[in-house]
């Protein structure tokens, strides 16, 4: 079973994901990407960092379930996920993207991948994504600005429709969302 974090930049989808993968006790897909690193980031424990060409030989021997390519302000970005990292009998969660659901409900089945929808105003995810950004030793705002826009796209309000979604409104407390994806939680895990 897969429970999917989906949403737009800064939603707040990472810090929740860390309070139920602790909570739940859940299993984690790292996913590889071809990203530089961030200030603070761990091989093996936000993503495998890996070079272009290794990333094409993954998909070119089959064993990618996704994988998505960003055409970012500094070059070409690839995200995937591995499939032979995942054991069917588990349960994980993991954070991605809609075209990223698609690929996961293609591969393992609809049953089995679970959507959360993170839904937070685009002023204060805006906020939220400069202040992230002005932390960095490099600091990307041409990036940053290319994808909040692309957010605005990429997470409009058709797709929501389109897959039907567990939308987690995270306007308010931290509390108050916890309760949000602590009810559904318990319902997935019960089956």
């Amino acid at each position: 079973m897969i429970i999917m974090f989906i949403g737009p930049s800064s939603s707040g989808k990472d810090y929740f994901y860390n309070k139920v993968l602790d909570k739940y006790n859940l299993e984690t897909i790292v996913l590889y990407t071809t990203r530089p690193k961030r200030r603070g980031e761990l091989e093996g424990k936000e993503y495998h960092f890996i070079d272009k060409d290794t990333m094409d030989k993954l998909e070119s021997d089959n064993k990618l379930v996704e994988r998505r390519d960003y055409n970012t302000a500094h070059g070409v970005w690839s995200y995937a996920t591995r499939g032979d990292d995942i054991d069917k009998n588990k349960i994980y969660l993991v954070i991605n993207t809609w075209e990223g659901y698609k690929d996961y409900v293609d591969y393992f089945g609809k049953d089995n991948v679970y959507p959360f929808y993170f839904e937070l105003d685009s002023d204060i995810r805006f906020e939220r994504a400069f202040l992230r950004e002005k932390e960095q030793k490099h600091k990307k705002y041409m990036e940053l600005c290319r994808r909040f826009i692309a957010d605005e796209k990429d997470f409009s309000k058709d797709k929501l429709k389109k897959y039907k979604p567990i939308i987690i409104d995270n306007s308010g407390s931290i509390d108050n969302t916890m309760k949000q994806i602590n009810l559904k939680m318990k319902e997935i895990l019960k089956k």
